[in-house]
C-alpha cells in the first residue's frame, strides 16, 4: 500500500506527513486498536483525495477553506467545499472511476456514507473492529492504487 501511495503526484511536504498518518494507522491496526485505526483511515481516504484534487487542479486552497474551481457542484457558496460528498462529485468529474471506488460511493443505495458519518459522529459503536479496519485499508489500497494512474 505505501508503494502505491509513494507513487502519488502529490505536494511532497504533505506527502511525507500523510505517510507518518497511514504508518500510525498499520500500527493501531496491528495493536488491535481499532477505535483509534477506524477515523485515521476514513481521515486519510477524504484527505489523499483531497490532495490529489488540489494537485490536478480542480480544488484551490483558500486560506483554511477549498474552493470548487470549476464550479463543479452546484449551489455552493463561494463555491466553498464543504464534504467528501461535493469532493466526490468533483473526482467524478475528474474521472467517473471514482463513482466505482466503494470509499468514495455516494448514491442512495448505499449505506456506506451514512455509516461512515455515524462512525465519525459517534453515534455508530459496532463497527469499532478489526472487519471494518481491514475493509478500510482494502478501499484505502483501491484508491490509491487507481489515483496513482490519473494523469493531470
Amino acid at each position: 500500500m505505501l508503494k502505491a501511495f509513494d507513487a502519488l503526484e502529490i505536494d511532497e511536504n504533505i506527502k511525507v506527513k500523510r505517510r507518518l498518518v497511514l504508518l500510525e494507522s498499520f500500527k493501531m491496526y496491528k495493536l488491535g486498536f481499532y477505535s483509534g485505526c477506524i477515523p485515521n483511515v476514513y481521515a486519510q481516504l477524504e484527505g489523499i483525495l483531497t490532495d490529489v484534487l488540489i494537485e490536478a487542479g480542480f480544488l484551490k486552497q483558500n486560506a483554511t477553506k477549498f474552493v470548487d474551481v470549476y464550479k463543479i457542484v452546484p449551489g455552493l457558496k463561494s463555491n466553498e467545499i464543504k464534504s467528501l460528498w461535493h469532493k466526490s462529485k468533483i473526482a467524478n468529474e475528474m474521472n467517473p472511476y471514482f463513482a466505482e471506488l466503494a470509499a468514495y460511493k455516494k448514491d442512495s443505495s448505499s449505506t456506506v456514507s451514512m455509516t461512515r458519518h455515524n462512525i465519525l459522529h459517534g453515534t455508530d459503536l459496532n463497527h469499532f473492529n478489526q472487519g471494518r479496519s481491514f475493509v478500510l485499508f482494502i478501499w484505502l489500497f483501491s484508491a490509491l492504487s487507481f489515483m496513482g494512474t490519473l494523469k493531470y
